[in-house]
């Protein structure tokens, strides 16, 4: 059996499940709601609305219709064709360049080296503010967002008329401080590197952004709770946890135009346009995408931090450990809270867009042994808020 074909049967799935099928339906979210929606349709066993005409049809109408059905059910069949024949080179050519971890960092992610570099040093016990500011040289988003946010609560009071407005990086880092830049600049880094808002997944940056900022608050809210793992650590594990999501996305919008462009020519020769007709109207695929992120994408996360060889911030051993987790049983540490906060983030995006009730939100945090008293105190922290120590008041442990 190909390769593709074991990736199209290991993505479907008739499992009764309820918390594994829960898990595909946030990813079907991410894609879209009206894609989640359709798939909760074929789930439930509904059918869409269709309507028909109360009228009897005339013999010539009737025939008319029937030979129009045909036309349509050729084309349709030709088209179903082609693209399966474009998704199987599509699946290839994702396979490839996945194998090419300087492709993905350098022409996928567009990163330069001085970014991993300066995540890995913010955990240095000899991370100075000049440390800090020589490894940020070139990454203006961040010179920008530091700055911004100095100016901004909870650093600065915006009924302060004295205050002078800092307008440098060096000064934003002073003011910051060095346990704040950990929680901060990560932040700022996978802002920089979600996926762009564009056709035909306009809203994946924003869904994503929101689902990586709430698991990465209550993953730093976890570890305080456990009181031995260091919150800034976890929190970076749940800020960049759905980077294999982020490649797979850009990937697959960079080399779909590609593979279809020279699917184009393979078919100019052919003696009928039909199958030629056919490729040009196929768009980037909902499902298709669905699919690469629910195969690979913890695995992609992995091998992306694998490649960054961090010596201080062991994102590497907690991904390796959470990517091959088959349940939270399977986890100990950060990827135990990590996988804890993911779930519960999963559990509230999905609720809020009507995906999942209260009854689903039992069995999934049962599922990841969050136990009413965590869960009381993860539903008191601000999902969309950088938690950082200025102005914070103490909490227990």
């Amino acid at each position: 059996m190909s390769q593709y074909a074991q990736f199209r049967i290991s993505t479907q799935s008739d499992s009764t499940d309820r918390v594994a099928l829960l898990g595909r339906r946030y990813i079907n979210y991410l894609i879209s709601l009206n894609f989640a929606r359709g798939q909760l349709m074929t789930e439930e066993g509904l059918e869409q609305e269709q309507e028909f005409a109360s009228r009897e049809l005339l013999a010539v109408e009737q025939k008319r219709r029937a030979e129009k059905a045909r036309k349509e059910a050729v084309h349709e069949q030709v088209r179903q064709d082609v693209e399966q024949q474009l998704h199987k080179r599509l699946y290839h050519e994702v396979e490839r360049r996945l194998d090419d971890q300087q492709f993905i960092r350098e022409r996928v992610l567009m990163l330069a080296q001085n970014g991993p570099a300066l995540l890995d040093v913010l955990f240095s016990p000899a991370a100075s503010s000049k440390k800090i500011e020589d490894l940020s040289q070139g990454l203006d988003w961040l010179h920008v967002g530091v700055v911004k946010m100095v100016n901004l609560p909870p650093f600065a009071e915006p009924n302060d008329s004295k205050r002078a407005r800092i307008t440098n990086f060096r000064g934003a880092l002073n003011f910051v401080g060095t346990e704040d830049i950990k929680v901060i600049a990560p932040a700022l880094t996978m802002q920089n590197w979600l996926p762009p808002a564009e056709p035909p997944f306009m809203l994946l940056r924003r869904k994503l952004w929101q689902h990586v900022m709430s698991t990465a608050v209550v993953s730093q809210r976890l570890a305080e709770l456990d009181g031995e793992l260091d919150p800034a650590i976890a929190f970076c594990a749940g800020i960049f946890h759905e980077m294999g999501k982020v490649v797979l996305a850009r990937l697959y919008v960079k080399v779909f135009d590609d593979v279809r462009q020279k699917m184009l020519q393979d078919l100019r020769n052919e003696t009928t346009s039909a199958r030629y007709n056919a490729l040009v109207q196929i768009e980037p695929d909902q499902q298709f995408l669905r699919d690469l992120m629910f195969q690979k994408e913890r695995e992609v996360t992995r091998l992306l931090f694998q490649g960054f060889e961090f010596q201080r911030l062991p994102l590497t051993k907690i991904y390796e450990e959470y990517s091959a987790a088959q349940s939270v049983k399977d986890t100990s540490g950060y990827a135990r809270i990590l996988w804890q906060a993911n779930t519960f983030s999963e559990f509230r995006m999905l609720h809020g867009a009507n995906l999942a009730s209260l009854d689903d939100g039992k069995k999934m945090f049962a599922a990841s042994e969050l136990n009413a008293k965590t869960i009381g105190e993860l539903r008191k922290v601000n999902l969309k808020k950088l938690m950082l120590s200025r102005n914070r008041p103490q909490t227990d442990s």
